[in-house]
């Protein structure tokens, strides 16, 4: 019969593989949207007067979306982090 700390461990060692393969959805995730900014890096003219040739709200939407991954990134990865010492 498993202990009962065995117990509580398997069951953050599961949490803890829970967390990561969120943390991978949202690297992958972000990885799109970094590649949708990517393939516009300039959306401005000299003047600072927007391109034509840029799909602004594509590029607007992969910026905040991207800017929320990164805050979700972190509160996972600090969910992590708080988990890894009762893992052992």
């Amino acid at each position: 019969m498993p202990t009962q700390e065995k117990m509580k461990r398997d069951e953050v060692r599961k949490k803890l593989v829970e967390l990561d393969i969120r943390k991978k959805e949202i690297e992958a995730e972000a990885k799109s949207y970094q590649e949708v900014l990517s393939a516009y890096p300039k959306v401005l003219d000299d003047e600072g007067f927007p391109l034509p040739n840029v799909p602004h709200e594509l590029v607007a939407n992969a910026k905040h979306k991207l800017a929320c991954l990164k805050t979700d990134y972190k509160n996972i990865m600090s969910e992590i982090e708080s988990y890894l010492p009762y893992a052992f």
